[in-house]
């Protein structure tokens, strides 16, 4: 038992799932184990790694007899959702021994992760047009894998029913295999596809069975196997290691019209004969190709248009038959200063990814959601971001971009587990990472907000657009929506006229304009009667625009649905010195000359690289700027804001529900101490000074402290407190002791939530109660646009609040 992130994780290593697969069995279908071990197998020790010309681990002996796996758990009562890992390595190396596929920390998440050893190179993927050299054996044994997980996985608390298989590189390839194969058929519920797919040549596969047979021949008679003898059978006595020795490694594939794969890729969409029962995420890695060149190309550094020509012919021997050399070369350099080998290398670098990357795992993907339509969920993602720390370890420099394998350490958690070497980002986006494969595993949608492939919406009953504002319309108001720049783009902070920061802010200012000025009445709208309204950030962008001077008079009355800009008593979120060093760090990051102007800089940097570097949750207003002169209790103090406005403010009962698992790892399981680190962590999210154990003892007063519900209802009671309900109750209490009986001032609390919007907001009411966003539903009415769904109670509740806020906006 390992403790891992405050969790115990159950490590078994090297269970054996079959036969040795030696001598006879040396290029045949795996066999299942015939008979029960006579003494306890030792899980606590790593076994052997599949044979291989690369070693991997170090901690694991190569050999033939490899045929083992791995499982983390956290515990083996209820039954959780098996995340099935297969690693990559072209099909001709890997292993489950390596230190970057150490499942404990994704075992974390509520989930059984499994890995398993495969044969490699010639060992699983000679073929010998025969029953017992049938070629794919390493899909065999992956095979074989599931079906031991199935029959087997509920003693270690998985669920045989929710099997998510999921890899990288050749491993993705092999999920693909598994998507593809009748073999396969109903052994997984779910796939996740990083960086690969069995999808290449239009026209013909990467290797035909007559040339597999051919390669497999050759080696024979580099063995000086006589051409009368049985040229498997002679290859069975063989040295292993002079087996590997003949092989070619990079000529290592799948064969099509197998037992395993009958048909090719192509045509198998075409007749819909593969496992269209499966949900799917696939994705790739933003330069996938960077760490390939070297593999075609003798001279990165220096290359030259020739070196290009002749890298394009050289994937031809690789097995991507057919390339048309001229039309390749024509569409990867046009506009490229082919003087430039930068130049040139940049560009040959996105072909090297598109060719055996990219474009199958897209195309495969899309064909799949083709096919599959609604039936399934299907996503697809590009990679942004890496770990400095483990693109370092991988040869990977900043040159090369977010090079393939990238997305690893987020996947397994390595920075939570290394967090010496690992950035802070670095363990923010593990977390996001691990929540959403884990997500997926366990219920097949990723969130509400991540479109499906080939389709914008997200996939469920119904497809719900929650800002619709076309109900709200029939109550006799206009609604007007808009749009605003985010994160670095909105809120970035150059201390200048022209990065003033709180952009975002402008640009809702300048719609506010728009709408005023000249342009609403041609809509049927009075500019005279105008309610600014939004919900979480967008309420407290209404709360910076009653603050700001720049919006007086825009605006009659206003509306603010769980959220306020007035957080710390003593000091705001971020300081003007704060944020001018996290925008000066993103600079940085990008290699900005510290002599020249950054802001400039920054302005020249593809748009990516900045949000790579932002960190999401520090988006935050400025205030001593031109927009917020100054602090909201100030404001109030002073009676400098806008005190010509109505206002409706409130929040849902249980705000900080939705919020408590960004912030604690293991709910379900949460202690003590894990309530003192979560109340700690919202320092870092600008939560300054939080005197941790004033707080911790009023929220814990009379709590059973060694229940973990009873933790987690106070935690996400003191979640949703200190960063919605607070500031919004004590804005609009402050506001109102300010204007007095000049405006009216209301505040309410939601106490009733839509059962079909909660779950499609993944709010479990019965657990979470009126979470954070319940009264969107409400607000734009959305069960009368989608009554199917709805409940009687759910219409009655929207036209009530509907007519609450247009009766507001009509008539204050």
């Amino acid at each position: 038992t390992l403790h891992v992130l405050d969790t115990n994780v159950d490590q078994f290593v090297g269970i054996p799932y079959a036969e040795p697969p030696v001598g006879k069995h040396r290029f045949a279908k795996p066999e299942p184990i015939s008979k029960p071990f006579p003494n306890i197998i030792d899980a606590t020790k790593p076994k052997n790694s599949c044979l291989s010309p690369i070693q991997l681990s170090p901690d694991s002996p190569l050999s033939e007899d490899c045929l083992v796996l791995n499982i983390w758990t956290t515990n083996t009562t209820a039954l959780k959702p098996v995340m099935f890992w297969i690693y990559g390595g072209g099909l001709a190396a890997g292993s489950i021994y390596q230190p970057e596929y150490n499942g404990s920390a994704l075992a974390t998440n509520d989930v059984v992760v499994v890995s398993v050893n495969y044969r490699l190179g010639p060992f699983g993927f000679l073929y010998g047009d025969r029953e017992d050299a049938p070629g794919n054996v390493g899909f065999y044994d992956q095979l074989l894998g599931m079906k031991w997980v199935r029959e087997n996985i509920h003693s270690f608390g998985g669920d045989r029913d929710q099997i998510t298989i999921f890899g990288e590189s050749s491993g993705s390839e092999s999920v693909s295999a598994h998507i593809l194969s009748p073999l396969s058929k109903g052994l997984f519920k779910r796939a996740i596809m990083e960086s690969g797919a069995n999808m290449y040549n239009k026209d013909r596969d990467v290797v035909n069975k007559t040339k597999a047979l051919s390669q497999g021949k050759a080696i024979a008679k580099q063995l000086k196997c006589n051409e009368t003898e049985d040229w498997i059978q002679c290859l069975r006595r063989a040295d292993a290691r002079d087996i590997i020795k003949y092989w070619d490694l990079f000529d290592t594939y799948p064969v099509f019209g197998t037992e395993f794969l009958p048909i090719r890729t192509q045509q198998a969409f075409n007749e819909k004969k593969f496992n269209t029962d499966v949900d799917l995420i696939a994705g790739i890695t933003q330069n996938e190709g960077s760490s390939f060149i070297k593999a075609v190309i003798k001279d990165p550094a220096h290359m030259t248009l020739t070196d290009f020509n002749n890298g394009i012919k050289a994937f031809d021997l690789l097995g991507y038959h057919n390339i048309n050399v001229t039309k390749v070369t024509d569409y990867y350099l046009k506009g490229v200063n082919t003087s430039s080998p930068a130049a040139l290398l940049q560009s040959f670098s996105a072909l090297a990814g598109d060719l055996p990357l990219g474009c199958p795992t897209y195309l495969f993907a899309k064909r799949f959601a083709q096919t599959v339509k609604e039936s399934q969920r299907v996503y697809f993602y590009e990679l942004l971001y890496k770990s400095e720390w483990f693109a370092k370890q991988n040869n990977c420099s900043a040159t090369m971009g977010i090079c393939h394998m990238s997305d690893i350490p987020f996947v397994f958690g390595l920075p939570l587990l290394d967090p010496h070497h690992y950035s802070h980002n670095d363990i923010y986006y593990s977390k996001v990472v691990m929540k959403m494969w884990s997500k997926f595993a366990t219920y097949g949608n990723m969130d509400s907000d991540w479109p499906q492939l080939l389709n914008d919406e997200p996939m469920g009953a119904p497809k719900v657009h929650e800002y619709n504002g076309t109900a709200l319309a029939t109550n006799d108001v206009v609604v007007v929506s808009v749009n605003y720049r985010l994160g670095a783009f909105g809120f970035l902070y150059g201390d200048r006229e022209d990065a003033p920061g709180n952009v975002g802010f402008y640009d809702q200012l300048l719609a506010l304009k728009w709408v005023v000025s000249e342009n609403i009445h041609s809509f049927g709208g009075d500019r005279d009667r105008i309610t600014i309204f939004g919900q979480s950030a967008g309420s407290q962008s209404v709360s910076a625009h009653i603050l700001s001077p720049l919006s007086k008079g825009l605006f009659k009355r206003a509306i603010m649905e769980s959220g306020s800009v007035m957080v710390n008593k003593n000091r705001e979120m971020v300081t003007k010195p704060e944020a001018l060093s996290q925008a000066k760090a993103i600079a940085a990051q990008l290699k900005c000359n510290e002599s020249e102007d950054w802001i400039q800089c920054l302005r020249r940097a593809d748009a990516k690289d900045i949000l790579r570097y932002w960190n999401p949750l520090a988006t935050f207003p400025v205030f001593g700027t031109k927009f917020l002169p100054i602090s909201a209790r100030q404001a109030f103090k002073a009676k400098k804001f806008n005190t010509d406005v109505d206002l409706i403010a409130g929040n849902t009962r249980n705000e900080g529900t939705s919020l408590t698992r960004g912030l604690i790892k293991d709910p379900d399981h949460m202690t003590v101490a894990d309530f003192y680190n979560g109340i700690k962590s919202f320092d870092a999210l600008g939560y300054h000074n939080l005197n941790v154990t004033k707080v911790a003892d009023d929220y814990l007063k009379g709590v059973n402290t060694s229940s973990p519900a009873a933790l987690l209802q106070s935690f996400s009671a003191f979640a949703g407190d200190l960063g919605l309900v607070c500031p919004t109750y004590l804005f609009a209490k402050r506001f109102a002791q300010t204007v007095k009986e000049s405006q009216r001032v209301y505040f309410y609390e939601l106490l009733y939530a839509s059962e079909w919007f909660a779950n499609y907001s993944q709010c479990n009411i019965s657990t979470m109660g009126i979470c954070h966003g319940m009264e969107i539903a409400f607000v734009f009415g959305l069960p009368l646009l989608y009554p199917d769904v709805s409940t009687p109670e759910d219409i009655f509740y929207a036209n009530v609040v509907m007519k609450l806020w247009s009766k507001f906006a009509a008539c204050g």
